[in-house]
């Protein structure tokens, strides 16, 4: 688990990277746009699991501290 957070935390440097580079203008390779299109896909993925796991933690806490 901790590799792939190392590598989608380098592909997110790396996207961001070309998104900064597609927002002044400059023209993206294909191969560019394919790589900038797979980590904004995986982030989109990544986020909602992320959320998903860390709403029983919070929920308990929640209740614990109703009691």
């Amino acid at each position: 688990m901790v590799q792939g957070t190392q590598l989608l935390a380098i592909d997110t440097g790396a996207a961001m990277g070309l998104l900064k580079r597609a927002l002044i203008g400059d023209e993206l390779t294909q191969k560019e746009k394919q790589a900038l299109q797979r980590t904004l896909t995986d982030l989109a993925s990544v986020v909602p699991i992320g959320i998903l796991m860390l709403l029983p933690v919070s929920l308990s806490s929640t209740c614990i501290s109703a009691s």
